[in-house]
């Protein structure tokens, strides 16, 4: 591996790692107390500046309310005794999580082993650890409802969405990159709360990597082997058209934003998704973003006008990130027909099961007189699919297997041919697993010693041009 290839894959080095409590951890005290130890110096530093520099500090403003924490934060007392250097500096920090950022969901952003967090309407919050399958519960996580509801207010309104009555449901890409959504009470259920308590809301936070992770760091992580890398790799360089199957969280995602260091320096990539997530290596690189309709139902950016829009923009590459809807699959595979290359995602458990969905999907737009036309247009369309999925065995995501479609239909029917296939049997009996227990006591499977193995099962017989 290059000296660069390593240098890229240490960014991702906390990938796999299990969850592991690095939030808050108060000083040996009553935990009211704690807790009352930090509203009060909030409210002390939030009454020394505008509310307008406490939501959207500069640089500045931002460097003088730290300032003013630490200031207060050395005049507490706990027990009758001065704190400690290591207690002073985990009460500022939970300080500083409730002013300025993301709130109390600061902890979760200072980790990079998370993927999604995801509060319910009881007050229970639940994490997805890179690399592990299942939500596990945060049983530390002890926020009030009202903070959870301030925190969600302003980190909403620094990006002019609000959640109300009218309005009980809001999706937004935060500007530290997140994807939050946000499901109010009465919709969101109001569960286990006694008569005079704050309902909690509902919301999922989730995380993505800064920048596309790097192809090394994939075939590190056991997804897939060099050989069927350097497959994928050739066909992007050769501006083939790629769709990654899987379910939400198989790595799709992850998959798209490894092959974007293959496509040729000087190709334009246009991205379209409704929340942007992808990560392009392109260095000309632009990502079109949905937008949902006002309160007032006017306003409204789909991604078929995206994909409209994209093709005027001269791109190379249209990229969408979630194939969905009946008249983005048909625009898209229209575009990738007519010589532009492609990178999409779709939601399927086989590309079988793919080819199907992606039939009635062209089928609904009316577009096509027979299912004959919209087989041609898939077969016409998409080159290759890449199926992921989690092996439960073995506590790891795998590239499954990598399917041409077939150039011609056969008897009128859209076949594919497997190229690589990941052999689950001999995957297992080659590698060393443990059964563990989590911290609940579960039952957990634990991969010691990782040696996945795929068969190269037939040829690419498409013609690149």
């Amino acid at each position: 591996m290059s000296d660069d290839g390593r240098q890229r894959m240490r960014r991702f080095a906390g990938w796999g790692t299990r969850v592991g409590e690095e939030a808050f951890t108060p000083p040996p005290s009553d935990k009211q107390d704690v807790e009352g130890l930090v509203l009060q110096v909030r409210d002390k530093v939030v009454a020394e500046f505008p509310p307008g520099q406490i939501v959207a500090p500069d640089e500045a403003t931002l460097n003088k309310i730290v300032e003013r924490i630490d200031h207060h934060v050395g005049q507490l007392f706990v027990g009758g005794a001065y704190l400690g250097d290591a207690e002073e500096k985990r009460l500022a920090q939970a300080v500083r999580d409730r002013i300025i950022g993301l709130g109390f969901l600061e902890r979760y952003r200072r980790r990079d082993d998370i993927l999604e967090v995801a509060l319910n309407s009881d007050g229970g919050l639940w994490i997805v650890a890179k690399g592990q399958p299942g939500w596990e519960r945060d049983t530390g996580f002890d926020v009030p409802a009202d903070e959870v509801n301030r925190i969600l207010t302003v980190v909403l309104g620094s990006v002019n969405r609000q959640v109300s009555f009218a309005n009980p449901i809001e999706s937004a890409r935060l500007n530290t990159g997140e994807r939050l959504q946000v499901v109010a009470p009465p919709i969101a259920v109001p569960r286990n709360i006694k008569a005079g308590e704050t309902p909690y809301p509902a919301f999922d936070l989730r995380f993505f990597e800064p920048v596309a992770v790097p192809p090394e760091q994939y075939i590190a992580w056991g997804a897939l082997n060099e050989e069927m890398m350097g497959f994928l790799a050739g066909l992007t360089r050769n501006r083939c058209s790629i769709m990654a199957l899987g379910k939400t969280g198989s790595g799709k995602t992850t998959l798209i934003n490894a092959l974007s260091h293959y496509i040729p320096s000087r190709d334009r990539v246009v991205t379209i998704e409704d929340t942007q997530e992808l990560k392009m290596a392109a260095p000309n690189w632009q990502p079109l973003e949905t937008r949902p309709p006002s309160i007032t139902g006017e306003g409204e950016i789909t991604q078929e006008m995206l994909v409209a829009a994209s093709l005027r923009m001269f791109p190379d590459w249209v990229v969408v990130g979630e194939v969905r809807h009946p008249a983005v699959a048909a625009a898209l595979l229209d575009a990738q027909a007519s010589g532009h290359a492609g990178l999409s995602t779709f939601h399927a458990h086989s590309p079988q099961e793919a080819i199907y969905r992606l039939q009635q999907l062209l089928l609904r737009t009316g577009s096509f007189p027979s299912l004959v036309t919209a087989k041609m247009e898939l077969v016409l369309g998409l080159d290759v699919m890449v199926q992921i999925r989690f092996d439960r065995r073995m506590g790891k995501r795998r590239v499954t297997e990598i399917a041409q479609i077939d150039p011609v239909l056969k008897r009128g029917e859209v076949n594919t041919t497997s190229i690589y296939v990941y052999d689950y049997e001999a995957s297992y009996a080659n590698s060393r697993v443990e059964q563990r227990k989590d911290d609940e006591g579960n039952p957990v499977m634990v991969t010691v010693e990782d040696r996945p193995t795929w068969s190269k099962v037939g040829e690419f017989t498409r013609e690149i041009w």
